[in-house]
C-alpha cells in the first residue's frame, strides 16, 4: 500500500502517459514504486510479471536509459528485455509521430513513421499493426507532399493502397491523396482514373468522404485532360452543393472563372473570380496567399478588359499593387518575388491600355 501511495503522489506523470487500464495490474503499479525507491532489480522482476505489455516496454526503456548513464550491470538484462518485446514500441511510436506532426516538426515525424515502416518489414502483422502501417504510409506521403516530393509520396500511397482491404472510406482518402499528387505533377489522366475509382466506390455505399475535394479534382481533370467544359462545370457544381467542408471552394470558384473565360462568358467569370477574391481576403493571409491574390486580381482584370470595363481593369491592377506593398513587410516577402509581381502587374496594365486604344475598341 505504501508503494502504491508513493507512486500516486510522487510519480503522476508516469501514469498520465498511459491509458486508465494500466491501473488494473498490481505488478505494474508496484514496479513503479520500486523505481521511485531506486530498487531497479525488484522493479524488473515485477515488470516481467506485468500484463500491461505496452506499458512495461515503456518503463523498461525508461530504466534502460537511466541505467545506461551509470554503466549499471543491469544494462544487459534490460537490453534483452527490450529486444524481446519489439512490437510493444509501436503504440509509443505512433503517438510520438502524431505529436511531431501536430507541432509541424516534419523531419522528426518522417523519421518516426519510417521507423515503424522499417520495423514492420518481414513481419506477420495483426489487424491493428496493419492499420498503423497504413497510417504510417499515409502520414509519410502527406509530409512528402508538403515538401513537394510528389513522386516519393505516390510510392508511399501505392504501398498503403496495396494493404488497404477493409475500410472503403480510407481507400477513397488514399486515392484522392494520390490524385492530388498526380495533379501537382500535371498527370491529369492518372489523376482522373483515381478520381473515377474514388467516386464509384463512394456511390456504392454510405461512407464519410470529402466530396468537395473529390468532385473538384474530377472537374479539374475534365478541364485539363479532356477539355470537357460542361462535364467540368457539372462536377464543380456538385462539389459546391454536396459538401459540408467547403475546403476547396476558393479553388472551385477560380476554376469556374477560368472555364467561363474559355466559354467567353465574361460576366459569369467576373462573378466567380470576385467570390474567390473575397474568400482569400477573409482567410488568413500568408506568403502563398499573395501569389493566389495576384492570380485572381489579374484574371479579373483581364475579364474587365474583355468586357471593355477598362477603368475597373486598371483599378484591379492598382489595388493589387497597393495590397502587395502593404503585405511586403508583414509577410517578409523577398525582393525577387516582389519584382516578379510588379512586372506582371505592369504587363497587365500595358495590355489593357493597348486594348483600350485600339481602333476596333473605339468603334465598338
Amino acid at each position: 500500500m505504501f508503494l502504491f501511495r508513493v507512486r500516486r503522489n510522487l510519480f503522476p506523470t508516469l501514469v498520465f502517459h498511459h491509458q486508465p487500464r494500466c491501473h488494473e495490474c498490481t505488478s505494474f503499479r508496484s514496479s513503479l514504486g520500486f523505481i521511485l525507491l531506486d530498487n531497479f532489480s525488484r522493479s524488473i522482476i515485477l515488470l516481467k510479471k506485468s500484463k500491461q505489455k505496452n506499458c512495461s516496454h515503456y518503463h523498461i526503456q525508461r530504466l534502460f536509459d537511466e541505467k545506461r548513464k551509470h554503466n549499471d550491470p543491469l544494462l544487459n538484462e534490460l537490453q534483452d528485455m527490450v529486444k524481446q518485446r519489439p512490437n510493444t514500441m509501436t503504440v509509443d511510436l505512433m503517438r510520438e509521430g502524431t505529436d511531431a506532426m501536430e507541432k509541424q516538426d516534419w523531419n522528426t515525424a518522417l523519421q518516426i513513421f519510417r521507423r515503424y515502416v522499417n520495423w514492420s518489414r518481414g513481419k506477420k502483422l495483426n489487424r491493428g499493426q496493419q492499420d498503423k502501417l497504413i497510417t504510417s504510409f499515409r502520414n509519410i506521403s502527406i509530409i512528402q507532399m508538403r515538401q513537394r516530393n510528389y513522386v516519393d509520396a505516390i510510392l508511399e500511397l501505392n504501398a498503403a493502397l496495396n494493404l488497404e482491404k477493409r475500410h472503403p472510406s480510407r481507400f477513397v482518402d488514399l486515392k484522392l491523396l494520390r490524385a492530388e499528387c498526380f495533379i501537382e505533377l500535371q498527370d491529369f489522366e492518372k489523376a482522373k482514373r483515381d478520381c473515377v475509382d474514388a467516386i464509384e466506390l463512394f456511390q456504392k455505399g454510405n461512407m464519410t468522404c470529402d466530396t468537395n475535394k473529390m468532385y473538384y479534382f474530377m472537374g479539374l481533370c475534365f478541364f485539363k485532360a479532356d477539355h470537357l467544359l460542361s462535364e467540368a462545370i457539372s462536377s464543380l457544381q456538385i462539389a459546391l452543393d454536396s459538401s459540408e467542408s467547403h475546403s476547396f471552394d476558393r479553388h472551385i470558384y477560380q476554376l469556374l472563372g477560368e472555364i467561363c473565360v474559355r466559354l467567353k462568358k465574361y460576366p459569369d467569370a467576373q462573378l466567380y473570380f470576385t467570390k474567390a477574391i473575397h474568400m482569400v481576403e477573409n482567410g488568413p493571409f500568408k506568403n502563398e496567399s499573395l501569389n493566389v491574390f495576384t492570380d485572381l486580381y489579374l484574371a479579373r482584370s483581364r475579364v474587365w478588359a474583355e468586357m471593355h470595363e477598362f477603368e475597373k481593369s486598371l483599378q484591379d491592377c492598382d489595388t493589387l499593387t497597393q495590397r502587395a506593398s502593404t503585405e511586403q513587410l508583414s509577410l517578409q516577402v523577398d525582393e525577387e518575388m516582389m519584382n516578379t509581381l510588379h512586372s506582371r502587374i505592369q504587363a497587365q496594365k500595358e495590355q489593357v491600355l493597348k486594348i483600350s486604344s485600339s481602333p476596333l475598341t473605339s468603334e465598338q
